[in-house]
């Protein structure tokens, strides 16, 4: 069910059009930085992933870019649910797909998505429109939740495997 309906004038989509055909509110600085900092957000991670190369261990990729251990492998000498997550966009960014998944089960969705999202993102920045229109009907909490299970699946199906 869409959701904030009950309360009159609070769907973008009733508020008349402006001389450009984009709904009042719509496009504002706080929508094109918000927009951008998504595409950034997505875009990082893939660009780092074609610069550094994998680690062959399968985890400890991000070493290479100056961050520290991980604090659970290290302690608990089990991975936690990113271990491994670097490793595996780099992989993925190599095209190879199946020791992506060995490195962390949800590395290529996570790739995947920031792949699909970024230019999604800096697409919306460009045409100015609102972030708010974009998202208004959607139930988020679904996929955070789907995604948050595919993170949390992978980590098992990690601990399963060492």
């Amino acid at each position: 069910m869409p959701r904030n309906r009950n309360r009159p004038g609070s769907d973008p989509a009733d508020l008349p059009p402006t001389a450009d055909g984009i709904a009042p509110g719509s496009g504002g600085i706080g929508s094109l930085m918000a927009s951008l900092a998504l595409a950034v957000a997505a875009s990082v991670p893939i660009a780092l992933s074609f610069a550094i190369s994998p680690s062959p261990e399968g985890l400890g990729t991000h070493r290479k870019l100056g961050l520290g251990p991980c604090a659970v492998f290290a302690t608990c000498h089990a991975p936690c649910p990113f271990c491994g997550m670097t490793t595996s966009f780099c992989l993925m960014a190599r095209g190879r797909i199946a020791e992506a998944f060995v490195a962390n089960p949800s590395g290529p969705l996570l790739y995947v998505l920031c792949l699909l999202t970024s230019p999604f993102f800096m697409w919306w920045a460009i045409t100015k429109r609102s972030l708010a229109a974009l998202f208004w009907d959607w139930p988020l909490e679904r996929p955070a939740a789907w995604l948050l299970v595919a993170v949390l699946a992978g980590w098992a199906a990690k601990l399963c495997m060492i």
